[in-house]
């Protein structure tokens, strides 16, 4: 009797035993699983964040177009006080361009040219002529701002400004090293200065040769446009071309 009490006392001894061990298996796999998951979802957070930033440093599509510019890529002349061929199409176009972009919700347009055609008295009332044919699309006068400039305008700027930082005491290759772009584009602090305004995203220029120039459009309000060339001929496909081009562009702004 006694050695059966001693085998009986052993046997719930292992059982006892095996149970502990069972559940220490349980337990230790319980937290085997979860740091698996852990480490499941770790992996899964740090590949999308690096996704995300491959992806942006790619770039990304833009999702607005609020400023444009059109720029006449070709240096007309007016010819005997009154208008070429040329430029008679050209305030055509131009008209139909603005009305284009005004009826897809653009902003701020820009008209550009070397040597001022645009801002003399007829260039602006054939302009306003052209706008007035409702041709592009649109009804009455258009939603956007019109800025009509010229070389002269970024000559005068930047001549404004080198003469208040000259007079600052400031040496033009120390004005050089801490050139204030943004400043610059928005304008000098005299009187009378007119703005160059914000940079353009998209710039449009008019030309009929394969090879065309921006003509002195100022340099700075490029700095983050894209670039196209659009003909008098092929003017709408050109603009409808341009557009989705834009859009389909993937761009980075810094780093």
């Amino acid at each position: 009797k006694r050695g059966d009490r001693g085998g009986g006392g052993g046997g719930g001894g292992v059982a006892m035993a095996l149970e502990l061990a069972e559940g220490a298996a349980l337990a230790v796999g319980r937290l085997a699983l979860k740091l698996v998951v852990r480490v499941i979802l770790l992996v899964r957070t740090v590949r999308a964040t690096l996704i995300r930033a491959v992806s942006k440093s790619k770039g990304s599509r833009p999702q607005k177009l609020s400023r444009v510019a059109l720029v006449i890529g070709e240096a007309l002349e007016r010819e005997g006080g009154s208008l070429t061929s040329s430029w008679d199409d050209l305030f055509l176009s131009l008209g139909y361009a603005i009305r284009w972009f005004d009826c897809r919700g653009v902003e701020s347009v820009i008209l550009y040219d070397l040597q001022g055609v645009l801002k003399s008295q007829w260039g602006t009332k054939e302009l306003k002529r052209a706008l007035e044919k409702g041709e592009g699309g649109g009804e009455g006068k258009t939603a956007c701002t019109i800025k009509i400039l010229s070389k002269e305008d970024w000559e005068n700027a930047v001549t404004q400004f080198v003469s208040e930082k000259s007079a600052g005491g400031m040496r033009l290759g120390k004005w050089i090293e801490t050139f204030a772009v943004t400043k610059l584009e928005n304008g000098c602090s005299g009187v009378g200065v007119t703005p160059l305004g914000d940079a353009p995203q998209l710039i449009l220029v008019f030309s009929e040769d394969n090879l065309f120039s921006l003509c002195g459009f100022f340099p700075w309000l490029t700095k983050s446009a894209e670039i196209y060339k659009i003909s008098k001929g092929t003017l709408e496909n050109d603009l409808c071309v341009a557009l989705k081009n834009f859009y389909n562009t993937k761009m980075r702004f810094g780093s």
